[in-house]
């Protein structure tokens, strides 16, 4: 990013003409809460979007019927952004130009297997030092058929003391 210790908002897609000028996530951690469920925000009792944890951003899709394999559980990342150019594909109905989600084909009952299709996986980092303290946020993203995926970002404060 253009600021020390940010991001640049090409990696996460986040430039285009109704994108933000700045673009803010809440932080989060391994723990568990009260139910036992991991993944904690420190948004305690705010209503919000959710974070950039692996908790929030991988969710449960359920597809059935004839054109879906059976009991197949996809690791390949995936996004919201893919549903419309599935479904129209499954409708026959051709895919325009300025989609910018991917067919999810490893769900289809004749297409490859989620484990056969490539897909790589990136780590970014980016590292600010003030005042005795040093701030560092990672992002891990995944590439699949050209489309870049979010997995989740890491954010630490390390006080220095010295």
């Amino acid at each position: 990013g253009f600021v020390e210790g940010t991001f640049s908002f090409d990696i996460i897609h986040w430039n285009h003409a109704r994108s933000a000028d700045i673009l803010v996530g809440a932080n989060w951690s391994d723990d568990a809460n009260a139910l036992g469920w991991k993944g904690t925000t420190t948004l305690a009792g705010t209503a919000g979007h959710g974070t950039s944890s692996p908790y929030d951003i991988h969710n449960t899709l359920i597809a059935a019927g004839p054109a879906f394999k059976k009991s197949a559980q996809n690791k390949v990342a995936t996004g919201n952004v893919d549903l419309a150019p599935t479904i129209l594909q499954l409708m026959g109905i051709p895919l325009a130009s300025s989609m910018e989600g991917r067919v999810l084909t490893e769900l289809f009952a004749d297409g490859p297997q989620p484990n056969d299709v490539s897909s790589e996986t990136r780590e970014f980092s980016v590292e600010s030092k003030r005042a005795g303290s040093t701030y560092r946020c990672s992002l891990s993203a995944s590439t699949v058929s050209g489309k870049r995926y979010v997995n989740f970002t890491r954010t630490e404060r390390i006080h220095n003391t010295q």
